[in-house]
């Protein structure tokens, strides 16, 4: 069996840094927060079966419940239950992920507005940490 290199190889969950480094949640937490993420819609909307996170997941459905529950107590998602037609139709629950004051300071983001123009050349190397702060002015 030889080496490999998986960079890029591999689509997958993704837990963010800040969310990965937070104490007070657990691992099965984290895993189903990155689970729920690869199933947010174009709104922000998730609404997979606790059933087929379990199987995903490799893990009871009561396990995928307590870990809900304690994404919702730390904020992080909020759960809508299905009501009326929904309910009849054995629609699921909608999961929507919150702004949590966790994510305000992970990770950079560069963001770009009208007229601006970052121009990177060849053996170029930028690095944003946590907390940076980039600004771009007009020449």
């Amino acid at each position: 069996m030889g080496r490999f290199n998986p960079k890029g190889l591999f689509t997958g969950a993704f837990i963010p840094n800040a969310l990965l480094k937070y104490p007070g949640i657990s691992a099965g937490a984290k895993l189903l927060y990155a689970r729920l993420l690869q199933y947010a819609d174009d709104y922000g909307c998730a609404w997979p079966s606790q059933d087929t996170l379990a199987n995903e997941l490799g893990i009871t459905k009561q396990q995928i419940i307590n870990n809900l529950n304690q994404l919702e107590k730390y904020k992080l998602i909020e759960r809508e239950k299905a009501t009326g037609k929904d309910v009849l139709s054995h629609r699921t629950c909608r999961y929507y992920f919150l702004k949590h004051s966790l994510f305000s300071t992970s990770g950079s983001k560069a963001e770009f507005t009208s007229g601006s123009k970052a121009e990177f050349t060849s053996g170029s190397k930028v690095e944003f940490t946590s907390g940076s702060k980039v600004e771009f002015t007009s020449l």
